[in-house]
């Protein structure tokens, strides 16, 4: 095999960051992530890949609230999910705008690392072995195939990414979460799939002889957990005839059984193999205390099985070990969790790479998880980017060839690789759903199940000794049979992010377990605004519009404002100009509100459009039309407010609602547009039952509703 010096140190969170395409320009707008992961760090999502797909301008270390308020609007018009093995949840979510979605496989695992990424006019596909942790995206040594598609000929195919959606779309059968969550999922990959095939230059397909091309190839078990897509058969299929010379594998991790190794092999070996075919191994490992020796991390039960299906012996096998550290590199250990095959032979090169450990699961021999992997083919001797083929392992071909390793009887597993500390869930117990403004939470029970005998619900990072249980047993000592535990949450937490609950149970035996009950929201409706916006009055609604700004770059320049600052009222003495105040005249107010609805009418034109995005500019947005239309008529009831003014008002939101939709023309946003005008005309005639409205305004407010009326029905 050729050498090569190719270990670099590499960051893959840069790769959530938007592409930059020179055959389409800008890829506008980012509208959809779906990804999946083993571990899962929520924080390091949040704060680290978050906001490079959504390109937030503010940083967590400048300003938190500022951030916040950013990643709050950036989500609401995005659809984000992750999907997470189920024993690796993770309640330290800080907003449920997005979807961390729990995944249970009968006997195995959600093992696969797929990264879906849709912008306006192009996606990402991430296959990789890393999981979404700190460990993965900044320390250890992994591989990642990262692939961009586009409406141009020059993007790879569409079958690609096709095939990549339908694997996920095949993994929502696991997942453990209520309707509204999984609706969101399906919504999502149905929608990704929907812009792609709309993209009609791209090609669709590799011509049957091209190199390089690249196959995705998925693991999955059916419902009761046997295999129904192997990675190493089909690794195996698409090798066909041809004969190997040189067969390397790379894992970070093997099961400990002897005989589960060797069926794993031999299932390799079912690949034509050339009469003098050389076997190497890549494995993880550390320097001994003995001099110019490894100690490899995986077991030797490894290595005897890989000589006995090989019928070679250990001083025959090839093996490179990849130190924690090398010379030249960060001082920090670094772990190998990189997975992949390599073939060569018969003027070819083929590559499988991803999530797949060379293990009965990993590879789907026998048992399976859910695993998601690349699969390459080119020459062996052509440099593409300036790398051949087998120059794309983290693996220093030179310095990392080891003679004599030591072959320990048992080895740890590296942290992105051990299994959960939890327990699965009991049956009775599915989820949570929260209603953040009625402050509800409602955990989903199936009353068909067993309970167990004991069990106590608590705050994630609560243990049962710290403090009294929100609910427990003795309150409910029958199942309900409505399917729902009420939870009622103190006035305190009114507005707080739950995204999970800790349960403890007694099992059939006595012992004391544990597991993260997952919580999911109805929709974006059930979640409260930002404490910077709730009860924004409507003249702070106005200032807003009027600004020019984001919301987040209002609250940046709130908590920048020096308290040294002059007040306006100084200001305004100060300055002759400003000496009367107009501010309560008629015109002034007139034309300050007109000014404001223009900003809000540029503001809609300017939002992506999707469905969620406008959704949430419409509806839930805070200097948003509805938002306005409410704090009016909440300052006309509070304030005894002149009616005939808010009528105006009202009227003149209407109208540019209106020449919203028909300027966009949108068939599936008309109707969100006319219901907020629905909305708006409930308001209006509420107003109008104790009010009768003088002849010239009563006409006018006639004239705005046929024109609204004959602009909609045009929309």
């Amino acid at each position: 095999m050729p050498k090569s010096k190719s270990d670099q140190l590499r960051t893959l969170a840069d790769n959530w960051s938007p592409p930059v395409i020179a055959e389409i320009g800008e890829i506008g707008h980012p509208l959809i992530c779906v990804a999946s992961t083993y571990t899962f760090h929520a924080p390091f999502f949040e704060s680290e890949l978050l906001p490079r797909f959504l390109g937030l301008k503010f940083d967590e270390t400048e300003g938190v609230r500022p951030f916040v308020v950013e990643r709050e609007q950036a989500l609401a018009s995005t659809s984000v999910c992750v999907l997470v093995d189920a024993d690796h949840f993770d309640p330290a979510q800080t907003t449920l705008r997005w979807d961390q979605l729990s995944v249970r496989v009968p006997g195995g695992a959600q093992h696969s690392k797929v990264v879906i990424l849709l912008w306006e006019r192009c996606a990402r596909l991430i296959v990789a072995s890393a999981n979404i942790t700190r460990p993965g995206y900044r320390k250890n040594r992994e591989i990642a195939g990262i692939i961009d598609f586009y409406d141009h000929e020059n993007s790879p195919p569409r079958k690609l990414l096709v095939d990549a959606i339908g694997f996920m779309d095949a993994a929502k059968g696991f997942v453990r979460a209520s309707d509204a969550a999984k609706n969101r999922l399906q919504s999502a990959l149905r929608d990704v799939g929907t812009r792609v095939r709309s993209w009609r230059r791209m090609p669709t397909d590799f011509r049957p002889l091209a190199r390089p091309r690249v196959t995705f190839v998925g693991g999955l078990p059916d419902q009761r957990g046997r295999v129904s897509q192997s990675p190493l058969g089909r690794l195996v299929e698409l090798w066909g005839t041809r004969r190997a010379a040189e067969v390397t594998v790379m894992t970070p991790f093997v099961a400990e059984l002897s005989h589960s190794i060797k069926s794993v092999v031999q299932k390799l070996l079912e690949i034509p193999i050339a009469r003098d075919a050389i076997g190497c191994l890549v494995v993880p490992g550390h320097a001994s205390e003995i001099r110019e020796r490894m100690v490899v991390g995986i077991p030797r039960t490894y290595l005897e099985s890989w000589c006995s299906s090989w019928g070679s012996t250990a001083d025959q096998v090839r093996t490179y070990v990849v130190p924690l550290c090398r010379d030249g590199e960060p001082l920090a250990n670094r772990d190998l969790h990189a997975k992949g095959i390599l073939l060569e032979g018969d003027g070819a090169a083929m590559l499988l790479c991803g999530s797949s450990n060379f293990s009965q699961h990993g590879m789907g021999v026998g048992v399976a998880n859910i695993e998601a992997n690349l699969c390459y083919l080119d020459d062996p001797d052509v440099k593409r980017d300036r790398l051949r083929l087998h120059e794309r392992l983290p693996v220093d071909w030179e310095e990392d060839l080891c003679e004599s390793p030591i072959w320990p009887e048992t080895a740890d597993q590296i942290e992105d690789e051990r299994h959960g500390t939890d327990r699965p869930l009991p049956a009775a117990f599915l989820w949570g759903i929260y209603d953040q403004v009625t402050a509800t939470l409602a955990v989903i029970v199936d009353p068909s199940s067993s309970f167990p005998r004991k069990w106590f619900l608590h705050w994630p990072g609560e243990r049962q000794i710290d403090a009294a249980p929100l609910a427990q047993h003795t309150q409910f000592p029958y199942p309900p049979s409505s399917g729902r535990i009420i939870l009622e949450l103190p006035a305190s937490l009114r507005g707080a992010n739950i995204a999970g609950l800790r349960l403890e149970w007694l099992d059939d035996d006595g012992i004391v377990k544990s597991a993260v009950l997952p919580v999911y929201i109805e929709s974006g409706e059930h979640l409260r605004p930002l404490e910077e916006f709730r009860l924004l009055s409507a003249d702070g609604i106005l200032e807003c519009l009027l600004s020019g700004r984001e919301p987040a770059e209002l609250v940046d320049k709130l908590e920048r404002l020096d308290v040294s600052t002059p007040q306006k009222g100084i200001m305004r003495e100060l300055d002759s100009l400003r000496a009367v105040d107009t501010s309560s005249y008629l015109i002034y107010r007139t034309r300050r509100f007109g000014a404001a609805l223009s900003s809000m009418g540029e503001r809609l034109l300017r939002t992506v459009q999707t469905r969620e995005a406008f959704g949430y500019r419409l509806r839930q947005d805070p200097i948003g039309p509805r938002m306005l239309t409410e704090a009016l008529v909440r300052e006309w009831k509070e304030n005894a407010a002149d009616a005939a003014t808010l009528l105006f008002n009202l009227s003149e939101i209407k109208l540019v609602l209106a020449h919203v939709a028909r300027r966009i023309g949108d068939k599936q946003l008309a109707p969100l547009l006319r219901k907020t005008v629905e909305e708006i005309d409930g308001h209006c005639a509420q107003v109008s039952a104790g009010f009768t409205p003088p002849p010239n305004l009563a006409r006018y407010l006639e004239s705005v509703s046929a024109e609204s009326g004959r602009l909609l029905q045009t929309a």
